[in-house]
C-alpha cells in the first residue's frame, strides 16, 4: 500500500477514494503497533482502532460523494493531552488528570 508522504497528497488520496479509508486505518494501526510501545506518545485508549474504524464508516456515510468531501476527509491527527477533548483525559504529561 502506498501512503502519500505529504499532507496535501494524503488528503487528496483519502478525499478522492484513491486511498480507501479502511486501508489507511489499517496502516495506522500497524504503525501504531510497531512504534507506540517504544515512543509512548498516545494516551491509553482501549479499542482505539475499533473506534477509528467506526468513525470512518460514519464519515464515509456522511460524505459518500468524493467531490463534496471536506478538505481533510479522513486525515488522522493526534492532540497533545494538555488540550481538552471531550471523552479523553487531559493530563498535561502528568500521571494525574488535570
Amino acid at each position: 500500500m502506498n501512503i502519500p508522504a505529504s499532507l496535501p497528497a494524503l488528503a487528496h488520496s483519502l478525499r478522492s477514494g484513491a486511498l480507501p479509508l479502511p486501508a489507511y486505518i489499517a496502516h495506522l494501526a500497524a504503525q501504531f503497533a510497531a512504534r507506540e510501545a517504544d515512543v509512548h506518545a498516545f494516551m491509553p485508549e482501549p479499542a482505539r482502532f475499533e473506534r477509528l474504524r467506526h468513525d470512518a464508516r460514519e464519515l464515509e456515510a456522511r460524505h459518500p460523494n468524493p467531490a463534496a468531501r471536506p478538505a481533510l476527509f479522513g486525515v488522522a491527527l493526534g492532540i497533545k493531552d494538555m488540550c481538552q477533548v471531550d471523552g479523553f483525559a487531559t493530563t498535561g504529561g502528568s500521571r494525574r488528570p488535570l
